[in-house]
């Protein structure tokens, strides 16, 4: 049975929310909607209120809070740097506007609507790649690298705009890569789907954990759903899956599975906070 905590509602958006980020300490949030409008909240008495808003080019698709400052990339001009009242401080225009914005130690990666890789220091200075890095569907952090997973299903990770590590493909006929996450112990977990050789055969639907420092792989089970989403617990990491299942992972127990809760639904988000969890689906 889910238990279901009891919640309060605390905006009302006028128009589909398509980018949300919230301070370590709870006090400071922003949102973004459909309209391409971005409202900033400030912790007044206790609570939470919207204390001013600015207004995007285009659709918003991720919003990154870093030391104060807000970055925003939308799908038309690219990445905007604002400060915590929403005032204007630097914009870098992309070309074919953005797709993911990933947050680095350093800098910030982002995908365009290209698929290509490029990584913006926080003054609003771009960093000189060495090699171009193209296709590419998602992105993640894992401890210092930044993971890449391209249409064609390789999987590479960089440190520091430096690719030092690439995963061997996999398939005949090629694969898909269904999920980039981590557990505790900063090793990549991998979700990754093979296609069929004959017509009629199930995929192939795994999760792999890879020790990108050793460049080894560490385990590789077989699973029933897709794996959508995972993130780091306590003793290892969460999976949640296409079926709606959420699975925790024991790594100090040989990649034990065991079930924690079902949704019925495919899940889109996991957190994991004082050995709760909560999934969105």
């Amino acid at each position: 049975m889910l238990a279901t905590h009891s919640v309060s509602i605390a905006f009302k958006p006028e128009a589909k929310v398509t980018a949300l980020a919230l301070s370590l300490k709870g006090d400071f949030a922003v949102w973004a909607q459909s309209d391409g409008k971005l409202f900033i909240a400030e912790e007044l008495e206790g609570v939470l209120t919207p204390t001013s808003s600015w207004n995007a080019p285009a659709l918003i698709r991720s919003v990154v809070l870093h030391e104060g400052q807000i970055f925003v990339l939308d799908d038309e001009v690219g990445l905007t740097c604002l400060d915590s009242k929403g005032e204007l401080i630097w914009q870098i225009e992309i070309g074919a506007g953005g797709f993911d914005l990933q947050e680095l130690a350093n800098q910030l990666a982002l995908i365009d609507g290209l698929g290509r890789l490029h990584l913006v220091n926080y003054d609003g200075s771009k960093v000189e790649l060495n090699q171009n890095y193209q296709d590419i569907l998602r992105i993640s952090t894992v401890g210092d690298y930044l993971i890449l997973a391209h249409e064609s299903g390789a999987v590479q990770a960089l440190k520091n705009g430096n690719c030092v590590w690439s995963r061997p493909v996999r398939g005949q006929t090629g694969e898909s890569i269904t999920c980039l996450g981590s557990d505790k112990n900063q090793h990549l977990v991998l979700g990754r789907e093979g296609y069929a050789l004959v017509e009629g055969d199930e995929e192939v639907l795994e999760v792999e954990i890879w020790d990108i420092e050793q460049q080894q792989l560490l385990h590789r089970v077989d699973v029933k759903s897709r794996l959508l989403h995972s993130i780091p617990s306590g003793k290892g990491f969460l999976c949640g899956f296409d079926d709606g299942e959420v699975i925790e992972v024991f790594s100090e127990d040989s990649y034990r599975f065991e079930s924690r809760l079902s949704c019925g639904y495919p899940i889109q988000k996991l957190t994991f906070c004082q050995e709760s969890i909560v999934a969105s689906a």
